[in-house]
């Protein structure tokens, strides 16, 4: 996806009967009607500065007259980005003063107001080299810039750096750099069903904060950068970092409805939530109406890419969809506030009241969401003892004698194995997950086939054939132990 960090207006303005001296005094005079402040100032080149007030934004104006034209250059002044669509209001707002001026004010009224700037009428191509460096800031194009709070791009590197040191810090914990297992995840605090709904809720929290190697979090930044160098400035500092909370909470418990095993991580649904919030605002007209084309193509584009490489496997997709339904909300939420800035009550609230509704949603889910874990490791519990019981059978002593023999294998052994198909039995009736019920009809085969084998091996007659017959049940239940194992991992 292309990226533009400093979104720069550029456009030519025919000098045509104006000559160099009278076209920079009015372009100075039109510069301090606006109340622009000018850094820089010769014969055909004027640097001044915009501050946006309404949203504290600052951008940069360059104006050069070179062989008979005029080139107008409009950018953002510091590390934040400024929607293409203010620097062309800025310029609009220039020429429709500068138009006015020039009708009322004659050379002569222009040189009384500055009889100071001696001008001539000749601009040197080479003038450029003689504007001072600008001291308004870094540029987001530097590496460093991508990582500094500055107004109008200021939580956004703060939940960066956060996340960046979060996975510094697994990795100073041992977690792999390429691919963390299971167990690490897990410590760290990534969203797992059977643990989150057993009394870990915070994991909905802090799952977001979370990375599965380093390749998963550098593509997430990249993606927040983005989202935030383009939302931060519409939305300002709580705004963003209440949406990114609220989507993140959501895109979470959204993982935890559909998935029942899988352990997930990472900032892409909080991430996909901030992209549907822009999408919202690019359906109304919060957004000047010019740059919404553009960047809802942008938009749009990234959402549906990242979607559908999702179906591909090994990416929560659930999570994505939760927290872009969840952004798409709270943008329209948000839109009232966003057309009336200066009411800073209807601000409050709205943010008071989708913070209160969405919480209150989330705990309303996590409290009523079916979870049949906690019995489940009960259950399992039991079938443990019962197995152990079983199994000492095995224990006898090679000169047992046949009625001892016949005890332990056809008495207390067949019994436990049958009280464990029982627990399984119980085990079915709960709402279990694909992986726990292919596990539950494992471990049924495996009960019977210890039976068989147990019934075989009771036998006070042993024959040849019943020895070949209990061997086949033994390699029966090795390869069903295997099974288990690799189900498990």
């Amino acid at each position: 996806m292309p990226i533009d960090f400093t979104p720069n207006f550029i456009t030519d303005y025919p000098l045509g009967d104006f000559t160099p001296k009278r076209f920079m005094l009015l372009a100075l005079e039109t510069a301090k009607t606006l109340i622009w402040e000018v850094d820089y100032l010769s014969a055909c080149i004027m640097v001044a500065y915009i501050n946006h007030d309404a949203s504290n934004m600052r951008s940069k104006v360059t104006i050069k007259i070179l062989r008979g034209n005029v080139n107008i250059h409009c950018s953002s002044a510091t590390d934040q980005h400024i929607d293409i669509a203010i620097h062309r209001k800025s310029i609009q707002a220039f020429f429709q003063q500068f138009e006015t001026l020039n009708m009322t004010l004659s050379d002569e009224n222009l040189e009384a107001l500055y009889p100071h700037l001696d001008f001539d009428n000749n601009c040197q191509d080479s003038e450029e080299v003689l504007i001072p460096e600008t001291t308004q800031g870094a540029n987001l194009n530097t590496i460093f810039g991508i990582f500094l709070p500055v107004p109008g791009y200021f939580i956004t590197p703060i939940l960066i750096n956060l996340n960046i040191l979060i996975f510094i810090l697994m990795l100073f914990d041992g977690v792999h750099i390429l691919s963390p297992d299971t167990e690490s995840l897990i410590q760290w605090g990534a969203n797992f069903k059977p643990l989150t709904l057993a009394g870990e809720a915070w994991r909905l929290f802090t799952c977001c904060f979370i990375h599965i190697g380093i390749m998963h979090l550098l593509m997430n930044m990249y993606a927040l950068m983005f989202v935030g160098i383009l939302l931060e400035p519409y939305l300002g500092k709580i705004r963003l970092s209440v949406a990114y909370v609220l989507t993140g909470l959501v895109a979470s418990m959204t993982s935890l409805w559909w998935h029942d095993d899988s352990v997930s991580a990472g900032a892409s649904g909080a991430i996909f939530g901030l992209y549907g919030l822009f999408l919202a605002m690019l359906t109304t007209k919060v957004i000047e109406k010019s740059s919404r084309k553009q960047l809802l193509s942008s938009i749009g584009l990234f959402v549906i890419y990242n979607l559908g490489m999702g179906l591909r496997g090994n990416t929560d997709n659930a999570a994505h969809i939760g927290g872009l339904l969840s952004g798409l909300l709270i943008g329209y939420a948000f839109i009232p506030a966003l057309k009336k800035k200066e009411d800073q009550r209807l601000n409050q609230i709205t943010i008071l009241a989708l913070s209160i509704a969405f919480l209150l949603g989330i705990f309303f889910v996590y409290r009523n969401m079916p979870n049949d874990a906690p019995k489940y490791n009960s259950l399992m519990q039991s079938f443990t003892i019962y197995e152990t019981a079983a199994l000492k059978a095995y224990d006898l002593p090679d000169d047992a004698t046949p009625g001892e023999r016949y005890e332990a294998y056809a008495g207390y052994g067949i019994e436990n194995w049958n009280k464990a198909l029982n627990v399984l039995d119980e085990v079915e009736k709960l709402n279990l997950s694909a992986l726990l019920q292919k596990r539950t009809d494992l471990l049924q085969e495996y009960c019977n086939t210890r039976i068989k084998a147990y019934s075989l091996s009771a036998d006070t007659n042993s024959t040849q054939y019943n020895r070949y017959l209990i061997d086949t049940q033994n390699k029966k239940v090795d390869s069903l132990v295997r099974e288990l194992n690799a189900l498990t991992e």
